[in-house]
């Protein structure tokens, strides 16, 4: 059985340490990915190293560790996959997905859709995990012929996953 693509946004990762309302179920994400990790494989884009450069040096630790331990790793950043990320941001942006501002978030997406990621989890609700982006996305992704990764938090991958 092939392997479920799951790709994280540096929110979902950077819950783990933040305190936030998203803490909790980021971590009974994680223990069930672990328990199932014959069935996923965890990706992160390679946008995420560009985020977290100039977090503190004991946050970049953090997040090292997380990425060791889970066997996360980061996709492929060829000129190909470079530029046809560049081209799909520009189509997000243009279409008033979101604005030139949230072209991280928008590149995360881009390359999840690219890489045929099954699940692109982000903790980010007021901006990529609300249905209009998500109805967008899925539209222009579907145009160009792109992958369409389910868009989630962590709570309802988790829900999913039932």
């Amino acid at each position: 059985m092939k392997k479920q693509k799951i790709c994280f946004d540096t929110s979902a990762i950077c819950s783990l340490f933040d305190n936030s309302q998203n803490t909790p179920a980021v971590v009974r994400m994680f223990d069930y990915l672990d328990q199932n990790s014959n069935s996923f494989q965890l990706v992160v884009s390679p946008v995420f190293s560009y985020e977290i450069k100039y977090a503190s040096e004991q946050l970049i630790e953090k997040i090292d560790k997380i990425v060791e331990i889970h066997h996360i790793t980061r996709l492929p950043e060829s000129k190909t996959a470079i530029d046809t990320a560049a081209n799909l941001i520009d189509l997000y942006i243009n279409n008033q997905i979101l604005t030139a501002k949230h072209y991280h978030d928008l590149a995360h997406l881009a390359y999840a859709g690219i890489f045929s990621c099954n699940f692109f989890i982000t903790c980010d609700k007021k901006h990529l995990a609300r249905q209009n982006t998500i109805d967008h996305i899925q539209k222009i992704n579907t145009q160009q012929n792109i992958f369409v990764p389910q868009i989630v938090t962590p709570s309802i991958f988790m829900e999913i996953q039932k």
